[in-house]
């Protein structure tokens, strides 16, 4: 069966997102009156939601410590953050190819919307993309029915979609 439908992981698929992300998680450590660890020890805080990873640094399941961790994080990527990424070799030539062979491409993130699309922008990327799915969750529960029946179309997932594809089978938003 051919396939129509190409969905792209943003962090870890289309941009190295680590100098963002782990800087501002040790911003938030730090504001917080922890000793951060150092950038290489919080890979593996990407993919998973902020409120998992902040409660496992935290050592805590206090929603209020957690929610302030939350929102400094996003206080310094915001502004910062979200700019400290790099588009990996080749994306814009791969996402251009795809694109012209009439694929519609998609990008699917755990990510908010507003830093999304701005990433997206940044890296001159909305040419090649029919659109960054505003709500994950809804996105996916939309695709399912598709991927189900699978009649005249498939959907190919690139990238590590395992929080996107746990969020729409929970129905639940995760942080």
């Amino acid at each position: 069966m051919l396939f129509s439908v190409i969905l792209f992981d943003l962090d870890g698929t289309l941009t190295d997102p680590k100098p963002g992300i782990t800087g501002c998680i040790q911003y938030a450590l730090s504001e917080l009156g922890y000793k951060p660890p150092d950038a290489d020890e919080l890979h593996w805080c990407i993919g998973p939601p902020l409120k998992d990873s902040f409660s496992q640094l935290l050592n805590t399941l206090d929603s209020k410590v957690i929610e302030q961790a939350i929102l400094l994080y996003r206080r310094r990527f915001a502004t910062i953050g979200l700019f400290e990424n790099s588009l990996y070799p080749q994306i814009s030539e791969v996402l251009k190819a795809i694109h012209f062979g009439d694929y519609k491409t998609f990008v699917a993130t755990s990510k908010p919307y507003i830093y999304a699309t701005q990433i997206i922008e940044h890296f001159r990327l909305i040419p090649f993309l029919c659109e960054a799915a505003p709500n994950p969750l809804k996105f996916f529960l939309s695709l399912c029915p598709t991927l189900r029946e699978a009649t005249s179309c498939l959907c190919v997932l690139c990238g590590s979609f395992f929080f996107l594809v746990l969020k729409a089978h929970l129905h639940t938003e995760l942080v």
